[in-house]
């Protein structure tokens, strides 16, 4: 949970976002989890309205359902597929569209800026960072639970190299962007809109909704190549995409950091591994532990020394 009290309503300047006294004089504590920075950044986020939230969303499901039904049926993709020898393969190609036809309406219809969907260059290299670290666990589990039996992948491919970037700029990228910064901060800022709603009701709202969302808009592409082909087909799956789709929240929320998101996203979808059969699945839950044990411990080295008497 995070501390009401470090949470402006939108519009209130952040500069003055600082722990102010709890009540009989106390000095109010840390907010819960480290999330203070991706507080300060949700409250600076310019507010839309609702109707431009339907619009991209509306506009983003047409998207994929011209890259899926029409894109990739007709083997678009291909040409430039081949002439570089799948390094631009049909993600890194549809990503492209995406920041041609969400970005241009993010930008000229919305006004947003890069700020306000959380693509700020500071944070870049510490992103990259993390993912880097992420990916060398995730071979030194394999290799510890290989033992003497461990097997060395084969080198990478260039269309492993290009599903990897595919992953990095084009799907995971653009479904970070639009899922969890765009969609997070808009419901959070218009839930809250008018001050009616206190921010950590207003923030849980907004990353249930957000992620169901998510989890719908994997739906037509999966019931047209028949993956759903049962009621308890259907339910599984959305309950999977919808969980991944908090975690992946959680991953942004406690590090305020959408680069790092997208890394870990990317490497769950291409896990280009060294050692045979090293995935980020295995670390799925465990990194959301360290990352939530770090924050609290963060939260308890900041906290208020209370003199004894």
């Amino acid at each position: 949970m995070v501390s009401a009290g470090l949470n402006p309503a939108p519009g209130t300047n952040s500069s003055q976002e600082c722990p102010r006294s709890g009540g009989r004089g106390r000095p109010e504590r840390p907010p819960l989890l480290g999330t203070l920075g991706f507080m300060v950044w949700l409250n600076s986020v310019k507010a839309t309205s609702w109707g431009f939230v339907a619009l991209a969303f509306v506009a983003y499901a047409a998207l994929l359902v011209f890259a899926n039904q029409i894109f990739f049926e007709q083997n678009w993709q291909r040409p430039i597929d081949g002439v570089t020898h799948g390094l631009v393969e049909a993600s890194l190609q549809v990503g492209v569209l995406f920041f041609l036809g969400i970005g241009a309406l993010f930008r000229w219809v919305g006004k947003l800026g890069w700020h306000d969907l959380a693509l700020m260059r500071s944070k870049l290299l510490s992103g990259i960072g993390w993912t880097l670290a992420v990916w060398v666990v995730a071979q030194l589990v394999q290799l510890l639970q290989s033992g003497a039996d461990v097997a060395w992948a084969s080198a990478w491919s260039t269309h492993q190299v290009g599903g990897f970037l595919g992953q990095i700029f084009g799907n995971a990228l653009q479904e970070e962007i639009f899922f969890r910064a765009f969609l997070i901060s808009q419901i959070f800022l218009l839930l809250r809109a008018g001050g009616k709603r206190r921010a950590v009701p207003a923030l849980i709202a907004a990353l249930i909704i957000s992620q169901m969302l998510f989890a719908v808009m994997h739906a037509p592409n999966r019931l047209y190549n028949g993956r759903y082909d049962s009621f308890e087909a259907v339910w599984q799956d959305q309950a999977a995409l919808f969980i991944a789709g908090l975690f992946l929240s959680g991953y942004f929320l406690l590090t305020n950091n959408l680069f790092f998101a997208v890394g870990v996203h990317a490497l769950a979808n291409r896990p280009m591994p060294l050692v045979e059969g090293a995935n980020f699945q295995v670390l799925t839950e465990p990194l959301l532990a360290f990352l939530i044990f770090l924050a609290l411990w963060r939260r308890w080295r900041r906290a208020p020394q209370t003199k004894p008497g």
